[in-house]
């Protein structure tokens, strides 16, 4: 399932509103470019997902200027509950097409690691068919003994969205008229 959208913080989640902190695991996924999140990055499996923290209000810029009005942490399980395979496939309206895959292992005794694919594809506007993929990859370790715990994680994403120039078409027609006097 895509995440993109479903966080609704009173109308303040756009991919232009910037006073909205977002983090994946306490690391935030505001983007320089246009000072604001782009949700799709975060597009995980929702199978992964152990808990989301929401802290509303102001008391939230103590974590810096974009969290005025407040922050939202998504918190993913630790790699050592996710061992094994998981594979998942969707489909639905507008030609939305999914996959997932997901496999956990341990490589010794205090160490575990999840390598994590999703590819969604789909018809962005309903109205005009324009077609839209995003794929992501992420890998995480977890080093656990005694009372020391390390995490190192990995990963990446690609968009591609193309629109056919309807925004090109004429909406309008006029023609020249003449005035008599």
């Amino acid at each position: 399932m895509n995440l993109t959208g479903k966080f609704l913080f009173r109308g303040l989640n756009g991919a232009l509103f910037n006073k909205l902190l977002v983090m994946v695991d306490g690391r935030s996924v505001f983007s320089p470019l246009m000072s604001g999140t782009f949700w799709h990055t975060i597009d995980t499996i929702l199978d992964d997902i152990d808990r989301i923290e929401i802290l509303r209000g102001s008391a939230g810029t103590r974590k810096g200027g974009n969290a005025t009005n407040g922050v939202i942490n998504i918190i993913t399980k630790n790699s050592n509950e996710m061992l094994g395979q998981f594979f998942e496939i969707a489909h639905g309206q507008h030609n939305y097409k999914e996959a997932d895959y997901r496999y956990g292992f341990q490589p010794n005794d205090f160490t575990t690691a999840r390598l994590s694919v999703k590819g969604v594809q789909s018809d962005y506007y309903s109205f005009n068919d324009d077609e839209w993929n995003n794929y992501n990859v992420a890998f995480r370790t977890d080093y656990i003994e005694d009372d020391q715990f390390l995490t190192f994680q990995l990963g990446g994403y690609h968009t591609k969205s193309e629109h056919s120039s309807w925004y090109n078409r004429r909406f309008f027609r006029t023609t020249p008229s003449s005035f008599v006097s």
